[in-house]
């Protein structure tokens, strides 16, 4: 295990006992294969790669991430849902929980206010409407595509006052 990692888990049992018992609980695997950190409700798992580019409070902040991915259950209650989804609902769900309890995390990770306080059920719920709309708009807008190659000047279809029809929903800071 890096010297890193040992050192914040034992900062999140002297800082944060909540998360630090839980993290204690863990087994930590270095896992080069990984993008950034992972969990299955046994092991922690961590790109040694990734871990180097985080500061030593960020890595602390992560390591609670990835416990509270397993204090609230998540590996057993996604059931049949898309994986990556249900991780983003999930992120959603404890990012701020995080934060909350005065800790950092990498720049980047999935934060939105409008989530704040909510189950990652029903984050899975709004994030899996949102994806379908823009699916459902990018086929129309396809089709529509389709239509206006016929017609010379291809402006058929456009709304008036909005250029090319309209365009995409807003989206976050973060991507999502």
């Amino acid at each position: 295990m890096d010297a890193r990692i040992s050192k914040q888990r034992t900062a999140l049992v002297l800082d944060q006992p909540f998360f630090g018992a839980l993290a204690l609980r863990l087994k930590v695997v270095e896992d080069p294969s990984c993008k950034t950190f992972w969990t299955d409700s046994v092991s922690i798992g961590y790109n040694p790669s990734y871990l180097s580019q985080l500061n030593d409070l960020q890595t602390r902040g992560v390591l609670a991430h990835e416990v509270l991915h397993v204090a609230g259950g998540h590996c057993w209650r996604q059931g049949d849902r898309d994986p990556d989804l249900w991780n983003d609902a999930c992120d959603y769900a404890i990012n701020p929980i995080i934060i909350d309890a005065g800790m950092q995390l990498p720049k980047g990770v999935l934060i939105d206010a409008r989530f704040t306080g909510k189950s990652a059920e029903e984050i899975y719920g709004i994030l899996a409407q949102e994806k379908r709309s823009r699916e459902k708009q990018r086929q129309e807008q396809q089709g529509q595509g389709q239509q206006d190659s016929g017609n010379p000047a291809g402006k058929s279809g456009s709304q008036p006052g909005v250029p090319n029809g309209g365009s995409s929903p807003p989206r976050s800071a973060n991507g999502a």
